[in-house]
């Protein structure tokens, strides 16, 4: 597997891959400057509530003096940890959403350029670019959904790590392996064929979609890390089908 991912990082300088990676990135790089403009403004304008408005309303009664003042910096401290942990979350499902989306106009031709180049010879794929793009788009809602289902279980685990961090992982790791998958295996098998081939290796695929999801947290390197999971999972594919 490691050595998929070295060929697969190679790949960026295939010419035609190249190509991919100047427009993907720059597209990206645009959209998301857009969607984090938004997110921005968004939480700018979000006030913590009072913790002393319970108090002024009399809806319970405290000592006055230095323990009210402390419980409400203690509530309006966790409240601003709780604000910045879930703009980061959000941040980064938006990049996520964003670079997909973008790298889904071009996987094809990657996966085309990387089956050129090391596996000459392959009949003509039988997925076609519509296919392809209801593919990335299918990854996209899956990642969008189940990640906002578990962001509450994220936040909570965010004080237990690395506890967070293996369920991300884990959650994610079948999510990208699934898709990506799908998106190289249904190019070259039928459907029954593909799921026959995903679940004689699953721990296989979901492990590579673990490291496409860790990729996708290094800043910078998750501008090309759709490009390069594609490619990762192409070289895994075609050697598990030899």
């Amino acid at each position: 597997m490691i050595g998929a991912l070295v060929q697969a990082f190679g790949d960026l300088l295939e010419p035609k891959v190249r190509v991919v990676v100047v427009q993907v990135a720059l597209l990206t790089a645009l959209a998301f400057a857009a969607v984090g403009g938004l997110l921005w403004w968004a939480f700018s304008g979000f006030d913590p509530p009072d913790a002393s408005l319970g108090l002024d309303l009399g809806l319970f009664t405290l000592p006055p003096g230095w323990i009210v003042d402390a419980l409400v910096w203690t509530v309006n401290g966790l409240l601003g940890i709780f604000g910045v942990l879930l703009f980061l979350a959000l941040f980064w499902l938006g990049f996520v959403v964003v670079a997909q989306n973008v790298a889904g106009l071009f996987l094809d031709k990657v996966v085309d350029a990387v089956e050129a180049r090391h596996f000459p010879g392959l009949p003509s794929p039988g997925q076609s670019f519509r296919q392809a793009i209801a593919a990335g788009f299918n990854l996209t809602a899956m990642v969008i959904g189940v990640n906002l289902l578990m962001l509450p279980v994220y936040l909570i685990l965010t004080f237990l790590p690395p506890a967070n961090l293996v369920l991300f992982y884990l959650v994610n790791g079948y999510l990208f392996g699934r898709e990506y998958f799908e998106t190289v295996a249904y190019r070259r098998e039928q459907g029954p064929a593909a799921e026959l081939l995903w679940r004689a290796r699953r721990g296989r695929w979901v492990l590579a979609g673990a490291i496409i999801a860790g990729l996708m947290s290094v800043p910078v390197l998750n501008f090309v890390a759709p490009i390069v999971g594609a490619a990762f999972m192409t070289h895994l594919l075609h050697r598990a089908r030899v």
